[in-house]
């Protein structure tokens, strides 16, 4: 079921209830219905992401919000921005970036990274334990555990989630208004979801300089508080 079909049966019985009262025809019933549909869509909390794009080598996909870039960044590129500096992603598949302008022209980049190693066998530690010692090793007096979170899917449920985050010093991928690249030392805000699947781990990160996070999104829902744990929420088999 499409997702305009899966939000009009969950509208119908409350519309049918205004149709009913206002005495309206089948044809005014279907535009009401139809109105609503759309405002509902608009409304939605996974509104403003891109469409899916197929994790390479899994069978997922996933949903980036659209202040990133809809490719990921390709494999040549720079180490320094595919992979978070310190903290090494085992089995990562796709790193995406975005830029965010400040007033005198310059751009700072941000990331999301997706990887999927394999889940541990028993009793071994898993790629999740190996991350967080590298939190640890990365940032100084760190002590984060991981911890269970609910993350909204775009059928209206949840799935729960491992949740782990922490602020270091780190380079960033910089352009200065006159268009030299470089790059520039600044506080960071890193932030991983975990979840078993299908006999792997899926990992997805943030890497966000802390000084810009807070207007990172949309005019109407600004931060990556919310847009953070939709990401992993959006996860779906292909």
């Amino acid at each position: 079921m499409g997702n305009s079909n899966a939000n009009r049966c969950l509208v119908t019985a409350t519309v049918l209830v205004l149709v009913g009262g206002l005495g309206c025809g089948t044809g005014r019933y279907e535009e009401r219905l139809n109105q609503t549909v759309q405002q509902l869509g608009k409304a939605s909390s996974f509104s403003g992401m891109h469409p899916p794009v197929d994790v390479p080598g899994t069978s997922v996909t996933v949903r980036l919000p659209q202040f990133f870039d809809q490719a990921p960044l390709p494999a040549d590129s720079d180490p320094r921005r595919l992979q978070p500096p310190s903290i090494e992603l085992a089995e990562l598949k796709s790193t995406f970036e975005g830029l965010y302008s400040y007033g005198d022209g310059s751009k700072i980049a941000y990331y999301c990274y997706v990887a999927v190693p394999e889940s541990p066998r028993s009793g071994a530690r898993g790629p999740a334990g190996r991350l967080r010692s590298d939190l640890q090793t990365a940032i100084p007096g760190f002590s984060d555990k991981w911890q269970p979170v609910q993350c909204k899917t775009p059928t209206g449920q949840s799935l729960e989630w491992q949740h782990i985050a922490g602020t270091t010093g780190q380079e960033f991928y910089f352009v200065t208004a006159e268009g030299k690249e470089e790059y520039r030392s600044t506080e960071a805000n890193l932030e991983f979801f975990s979840r078993e699947e299908d006999g792997k781990t899926l990992i997805i990160g943030w890497r966000v300089p802390a000084d810009v996070r807070k207007h990172i999104g949309p005019p109407d829902d600004r931060g990556l508080d919310k847009w953070a744990s939709r990401v992993p929420g959006s996860v779906a088999p292909k």
